[in-house]
């Protein structure tokens, strides 16, 4: 998949978070994170895309290494939304 195509599944999770509209004082914080870490890839992708098309590979290398480093973060949240949902 390239990083456009991935880059709007981040951002269509984004959206499916934002229409849940949770209530709950446990869950909706760690949502909105999620939904932030969401937005947060979307972009760092769009930019890896932006720069392979500039042929800019240190950029992209750059984007990349960020876009690698918000999504590490990815299990470990959804573990905890796991949680809170049990």
């Amino acid at each position: 998949m390239d990083s456009r195509a991935l880059a709007e599944r981040y951002e269509d999770l984004a959206r499916r978070i934002d229409a849940l509209k949770l209530q709950s004082a446990e869950l909706s914080p760690r949502a909105q994170r999620y939904q932030k870490l969401a937005r947060e890839a979307a972009a760092a992708l769009r930019d890896v895309a932006a720069a392979v098309e500039r042929r800019d590979a240190e950029g992209a290398r750059k984007r990349r290494v960020e876009f690698d480093d918000i999504a590490r973060g990815e299990a470990a949240l959804v573990a905890d939304i796991n949680v809170v949902c049990r």
